[in-house]
């Protein structure tokens, strides 16, 4: 629902001072059902005894089964010339709970915030548009706009990121990983004007650390174009230095470097799309969150060298205007170790039941070898080295 908050006062209220005519958008999305599977774990680090281990048969009310339940607040003004202020507030909201979630943070116990997603302020123009502030990294933007699972919190290049990150390590408690992004803190985003179907942003993240303008910073290019006419392509790099690492112990040293390329194209009422992507610690150096206290283990790789390819591919069939089906293979492999690799094969009908509000029933089977512990849905670990096969039925409406 839209509300334009045309008199001063009401604006003074929200930006501090009476200022020229806005338009402010509420918005929001609610996403929840029930899972069902035949494996599950209490963690996803590979690197703390028993956190990826086998706990039996699952089945959870799964808060987001497309997408993360969320509400945020956008708008801008007008400020002449082709020139707007623009501002977008977004956080998530536990389904399950009613609670905000938690932002990312170093150790626990997180802090939740209203915004934990995207807290943007920017400008744009004929020049293109600048955000500044906690954003969604434009990399996933760009692997999810080629994505033939349109980057789903089930079974889609989404949890593929995920399972490469568990597997070197990560503990699944903060939003700053080891390898590839998802949010970035104290990012300038630069995007340019469209041009010919190209679209292309720039990314820099501050690592605001005292002492160096490198240390925990982070560099992004991405290009995406679209024809119009149903072909998609993608492309990424990502250059982070100091990825899931306490401040403290940041040097400035590049541990986080991924390449994208992306296809998808639509004709009909068929689509397919394909995917590679390369993520890599270049440095040599263990990626880690150090030791918590005395009683926790180090959080973090215990190499040096983590390098996995992800390899995606899947069709899309659509029936009717109101029912489509989406599926997505996705292929990991870690290059250290072949004994490491995961498959995960991921089917989904939608049912439009109207705009706003769709149904949906979705499976999953993953086949994990060694340390791999590729998950069917995000959010919810399964066993590491464990085949598992599970199901969601859920409801999604948008506001």
């Amino acid at each position: 629902m839209k509300y334009k908050l045309i008199p001063a006062a009401v604006l003074g209220l929200l930006a501090g001072s009476a200022l020229a005519q806005s338009s402010v958008t509420l918005y929001g999305t609610l996403d929840g059902g029930i899972l069902s599977q035949n494996s599950s774990a209490q963690g996803y680090s590979t690197t703390i005894p028993g956190a990826t281990a086998d706990k039996g048969h699952l089945t959870k009310f799964q808060d987001g089964g497309i997408g993360a339940s969320n509400w945020g607040i956008r708008g801008s003004e007008d400020l002449g010339g082709g020139l707007k202020a623009n501002f977008q507030l977004q956080g998530n909201i536990s389904l399950a709970t009613g609670a905000s979630n938690p932002i990312s943070g170093a150790v626990a116990p997180r802090t939740s915030a209203a915004f934990n997603q995207v807290a943007m302020l920017g400008m744009s123009g004929g020049w293109g548009e600048v955000k500044m502030g906690r954003q969604i990294s434009p990399l996933y933007y760009a692997v999810a706009f080629t994505d033939p699972r349109e980057g789903r919190y089930f079974g889609s290049i989404l949890g593929a990121m995920v399972g490469m990150n568990s597997s070197a390590g990560w503990a699944g408690t903060t939003t700053n990983v080891p390898l590839s992004t998802v949010y970035d803190d104290s990012s300038v985003v630069y995007t340019l004007p469209n041009m010919g179907g190209v679209t292309v942003n720039y990314q820099h993240t501050f690592g605001n650390i005292d002492g160096s303008a490198r240390a925990g910073a982070r560099d992004a290019i991405t290009m995406l174009y679209n024809n119009g006419a149903g072909l998609r392509l993608s492309a990424v790099y990502y250059n982070a230095a100091d990825s899931y690492t306490l401040p403290t112990n940041a040097t400035g040293k590049v541990n986080n470097r991924v390449t994208h390329l992306g296809a998808k194209y639509a004709w009909g009422q068929f689509s397919v799309g394909a995917g590679f992507m390369n993520a890599k610690n270049p440095s040599g150096v263990p990626a880690g969150m150090g030791v918590v206290n005395a009683a926790s283990p180090a959080l973090g790789s215990t190499a040096g060298n983590s390098n996995y390819d992800t390899w995606s591919v899947g069709v899309g069939y659509t029936f009717s205007p109101a029912l489509r089906l989406l599926t997505g293979y996705y292929h990991i492999k870690d290059k250290n170790n072949s004994a490491n690799q995961s498959d995960l094969l991921a089917v989904g009908m939608d049912y439009s039941l109207s705009k706003r509000t769709t149904a949906y029933l979705q499976a999953g089977h993953v086949k994990n070898k060694g340390t791999m512990n590729q998950a069917l849905v995000y959010g919810t670990p399964v066993a590491a080295g464990v085949t598992t096969t599970g199901y969601m039925l859920g409801l999604r409406h948008s506001f």
